[in-house]
């Protein structure tokens, strides 16, 4: 059993979503030891929302994925049991959920292409 750890940078996809009129970005955390996942993600300069909510989305290189509601702005702290294999990397996404899934940020990890429209589709598809 391997600890590992991975640090990932989103960037700004969606104008709209900032406390101060400039980009927003995170920094996502993620950790993996003996099939217990452990994710930070800190929020930088998002808005606080009058209606809607923020939503994460992380998916491996095999394909296995895990979303997560953002409770608040600054970002969240998650551990749970996860099947998500961070070794080789992972993409994830912040998204707004309202009327539609807007992708916000996005980053990732490793060598894979991710496709944001088809991972906010996946959220969209939780959503119905």
């Amino acid at each position: 059993m391997n600890y590992i750890k991975k640090l990932c940078i989103l960037k700004q996809l969606a104008s709209g979503f900032a406390a101060d009129g400039k980009k927003v970005s995170a920094l996502l955390t993620a950790e993996s030891f003996a099939g217990r996942l452990t994710l930070t993600l800190a929020m930088i300069g998002f808005a606080p929302l009058s209606s809607g909510r923020y939503r994460l989305l992380v998916c491996d290189e095999h394909g296995a994925r895990e979303s997560f509601e953002i409770p608040s702005p600054a970002g969240l702290t998650v551990k749970k049991a996860s099947e998500l294999d961070i070794s080789d990397g992972f993409g994830c996404v912040v998204c707004f959920a309202g009327n539609k899934i807007t992708p916000v940020a996005f980053g990732k990890c490793g060598d894979r292409t991710y496709d944001v429209k088809k991972m906010c589709a996946s959220l969209d598809a939780e959503e119905s």
